[in-house]
């Protein structure tokens, strides 16, 4: 639905796009309403989000299934008695419930502060109170919620504590579960002061949205992320709701996705490069999002999980950790359509595609953009990209027959 935001989609060159891409943004404009929203009416059936655990959970959300579940987390939070202007914290590394969290959130005028999982309690204290963190939406791994409980003492503006199970597909704590890879998981129990993010969202009321003019305006803080802090305190960097339009190019002309389609970043929830690479853009382009939730180390979907069976868009950044070693790492195919396009977030180097020769004379290309060159070799029905030192990986994709 890009065509609803650009007076223009097709350009003939860079410099034509320079000189004549524009936006139209509407106001308000709330991305949750105004997109998602629109497309759950437009196409309720049409797939949105993949979803993908290392243990071989996998669950797929339609547009009009996100919007029931967006709406319900929507009243479970405006329960708490959060609203517009609400700073709330999300940690939730690659779980589904980031996606179902956001949305609602944006639905309620609130302000979002996505973190990753790696804070300290030192760290958490500090966001708390340079943000004025009113709730914490948080997957219960390793030590995040005991962090977070450690900073309520200093932190006063904290009111709300909502806690996500890390395992299986909506298990609410206090119940066990089997992962299909046969994974048991025993129950746990939901610890002092928190809520459960699945049962209180299972139990809400209906959601009335509120009259748009109340939710937000243009220039309210709809995002937030602090800085790494290499060389002083971290500091907080605000988007207003207008940011997802911005992502328009990202998507469309850049990472080349596609209406229908199927895109994949590799980013944890806690970075920029999730919302930028595997939310906003992508969705106004009316094209799926497909999330590999891992726990450790990046290793290879098991074959059990290739159920994705169209085109796929990637998109990974320099850091991604395939091997232990240092060395080539092969990773077996995750997914059983072709590989479109290839994507590394740019670190001032420029795009260097390539192309090679299918063995029975096919020609393919793909794309590649960012950091260093990504040669892709075609070897009968199946294609061997080989990214550059600094990634150190091999991926074996399957090509278009």
């Amino acid at each position: 639905m890009e065509e609803v935001f650009l007076p223009r989609v097709e350009f003939d060159s860079y410099g034509d796009f320079f000189n004549n891409y524009r936006v139209n943004v509407p106001e308000p404009f709330n991305f949750a309403y105004d997109v998602m929203d629109v497309l759950a009416a437009k196409s309720p059936d049409a797939r949105a989000l993949v979803w993908t655990n290392d243990e071989g959970c996998f669950c797929e959300f339609s547009y009009g299934e996100l919007k029931r579940r967006t709406d319900a987390a929507a009243s479970f939070f405006r329960a708490q008695g959060i609203g517009r202007g609400d700073m709330v914290m999300l940690i939730l590394q690659r779980r589904y419930e980031f996606w179902i969290s956001i949305l609602a959130l944006h639905k309620l005028g609130a302000s979002v502060i996505p973190a990753t999982h790696m804070l300290t309690r030192e760290d958490i204290e500090y966001r708390n109170n340079a943000a004025g963190i009113k709730a914490v939406v948080a997957v219960a791994d390793g030590d995040i919620l005991r962090h977070v409980d450690g900073s309520l003492p200093v932190s006063p503006a904290l009111k709300v504590r909502i806690a996500v199970n890390p395992h299986g597909i909506d298990v609410p704590f206090g119940q066990a579960c089997v992962s299909p890879d046969g994974t048991e998981h025993p129950a746990v129990d939901l610890p002092s002061g928190w809520l459960d993010f699945t049962a209180g969202a299972a139990a809400a009321a209906p959601f009335t949205p509120p009259p748009r003019a109340e939710v937000n305006a243009n220039h309210d803080i709809m995002l937030a992320y602090f800085t790494s802090g290499t060389t002083s305190h971290p500091k907080l960097v605000a988007h207003d709701f207008t940011y997802p339009l911005g992502h328009i190019v990202t998507a469309k002309y850049w990472q080349r996705v596609r209406k229908g389609g199927l895109h994949l970043t590799v980013a944890d929830t806690g970075w920029g490069k999730a919302v930028w690479g595997k939310l906003y853009g992508q969705f106004i382009c009316e094209c799926a999002v497909f999330v590999y939730d891992y726990h450790a180390r990046f290793k290879p979907i098991d074959s059990q999980n290739r159920r994705i069976p169209d085109h796929i868009v990637l998109c990974a950044a320099d850091h991604l950790p395939l091997s232990d070693s240092g060395r080539s790492f092969r990773v077996r195919p995750f997914f059983a359509g072709t590989l479109l396009h290839c994507g590394r977030a740019a670190f001032g180097r420029g795009v260097q595609p390539v192309e090679k020769t299918h063995r029975a004379g096919t020609e393919r290309r793909i794309r590649a953009d960012g950091n260093g060159a990504f040669p892709v070799q075609f070897r009968g029905r199946k294609s061997e990209a080989r990214v550059d030192r600094q990634t150190r990986a091999v991926l074996q994709l399957r090509a278009a027959e």
